[in-house]
């Protein structure tokens, strides 16, 4: 009908034609350029996105304090020179030994060579040995403290579920990350068709304009029907800048998680707007709820939680382990090599020079206070990460409800939408009919044009309003990598 506006007011169809054309090139989105699609904002995310990296560099952490942990358990050599050049007693002694602690209930097994020679002082006739030195062997138990667990193999248990506390970490900084930006991508396409819809209103009340000036010159039209429409084309140049500062705010959110190899943000033109929005779909396979229970306790956080409740339960344990006495049971051998050298008494001359010992040690603090009280902490650390966790669970619960009834919400606002704009654009065609034959006025169709791009925004508001709910679900259901 405004073409037919601009025929009655005398400008040559062919040239209304050309102008609303070239006008409509001018506000063009470039439907032609390369459109960014979400599985490319994740793409970029995985690669780039910095708490990604960190999270990567926590795992890397793990690791590295796993081995550290891991070399708790590498033997120990041992080894020392004594000699005495100057005084009464001149000798020399040189000792050298390997230990090996393990994770069989404590156990520690050593073995040595050591080497006296010279004259000793009686104080210190147990450095002596024959020419040959004397060998050692043998091993520890400790019976009670530092039996069924040690701080070595806690430290290592810690660890090696620390490295699993990392991987869980980087899946949820994943499923967290995608899911904003998920939210932003859909909030971008959003504000690229309400820019749309505002610069297609502002075109037709320019191209209006041009006829209403003619109309106006040959009587056809009131002055007032004019102005009106200049209003029109006022508020919408308006509409058009607030919609661009929307679209650039979303721009520049969105850049936050698309970035360039380098990894710095990527902030993107119109150009690449995507041209509609996909037409959405209920999936019933994610919209079931049988699995929610798996879901919820796959889930990242749910595993974080877990997780740290076994490390805590390992220095519970520990410290439980540590207000026990300790007992250790020690077997050794011993054994000269060679001959006496006759310069100290002490040594045997004749006989087997070898023996056997066995040991029992005990020690114990008497209040054992510190152990007593880490146990008592840790303990009320382990039933605080249970009540988190649980929470954790209702939370994530509460999302997948939530994020089911929003999506099909939202298809239900869709449709309503759709048949609002269709009835709208009836109505507004019907004003223009009414205002040919002289019963409305321009106030009635830009009032008219104003519903129909209300509905427009309703349609567009819904339709990122599914998908933002899709992505909810998606990460609520632990889903790690995603496609749109």
């Amino acid at each position: 009908m405004i073409l037919k506006d601009l025929r009655q007011s005398g400008v040559r169809w062919g040239w209304a034609r050309f102008s609303l054309s070239f006008v409509l090139f001018l506000f063009s989105d470039f439907s032609w350029a390369s459109a960014l699609t979400l599985d490319e904002v994740l793409a970029s995310v995985a690669q780039n996105y910095p708490m990604i990296v960190s999270a990567r560099m926590d795992l890397e952490k793990a690791q590295a304090d796993y081995l550290a942990a891991q070399g708790g358990f590498d033997p120990n050599l041992k080894s020392s020179l004594i000699s005495s050049v100057d005084g009464y007693y001149k000798n020399a002694y040189t000792d050298i030994s390997v230990e090996q602690s393990t994770a069989l209930w404590g156990t520690r097994f050593y073995a040595g060579w050591r080497n006296g020679q010279g004259s000793f002082p009686i104080y210190d006739a147990k450095y002596a040995t024959f020419t040959g030195g004397e060998f050692r062997g043998g091993v520890e138990v400790p019976l009670l403290k530092g039996g069924s667990t040690d701080e070595r193999r806690t430290r290592l248990g810690t660890s090696e579920r620390g490295l699993e506390l990392a991987e869980r970490g980087i899946d949820a900084q994943k499923i967290e990350v995608n899911k904003q930006a998920a939210f932003k991508y859909w909030d971008w396409v959003a504000a690229g068709k309400k820019l749309k819809v505002a610069e297609d209103l502002l075109v037709i009340s320019l191209v209006r304009d041009k006829g209403l000036i003619d109309r106006v010159k040959h009587g056809d039209t009131p002055q007032i029907d004019q102005t009106d429409n200049q209003r029109a084309v006022v508020q919408r140049k308006s509409g058009v800048i607030a919609a661009e500062r929307a679209l650039q705010k979303a721009s520049f959110e969105l850049s936050i998680f698309l970035r360039d190899p380098s990894g710095f943000p990527r902030v993107l033109s119109k150009e690449y707007l995507p041209v509609e929005f996909p037409e959405p779909k209920l999936d019933e396979t994610i919209l079931a709820s049988g699995e929610d229970s798996h879901s919820i306790s796959s889930h990242p956080e749910v595993q974080r939680f877990r997780i740290q409740a076994e490390q805590i339960q390992m220095e519970y344990q520990l410290a439980k382990n540590q207000v026990l006495p300790r007992l250790d049971f020690s077997f050794g051998f011993f054994s000269d090599l060679g001959n006496n050298p006759g310069t100290t008494p002490y040594l045997p001359a004749y006989g087997d020079p070898s023996e056997v010992r066995l040991g029992l040690t005990l020690e114990f603090p008497l209040f054992f206070r510190s152990s007593r009280g880490k146990r008592d902490s840790l303990s009320f650390s382990l039933s605080k990460l249970n009540v988190m966790r649980g929470l954790a669970q209702d939370r994530l619960q509460v999302q997948l409800n939530d994020s089911r009834q929003a999506m099909k919400t939202a298809l239900e606002r869709l449709d309503l939408a759709r048949k609002e704009i269709s009835l709208n654009q009836k109505l507004e065609e019907a004003e223009r009919v009414r205002f040919q034959h002289g019963e409305s006025n321009v106030l009635m169709i830009n009032i008219r044009e104003q519903i129909t791009r209300d509905a427009w925004i309703k349609e567009y508001d819904a339709l990122s309003e599914f998908f933002k709910s899709k992505a909810e679900l998606i990460a609520a259901q632990g889903v790690k990598e995603i496609s749109h």
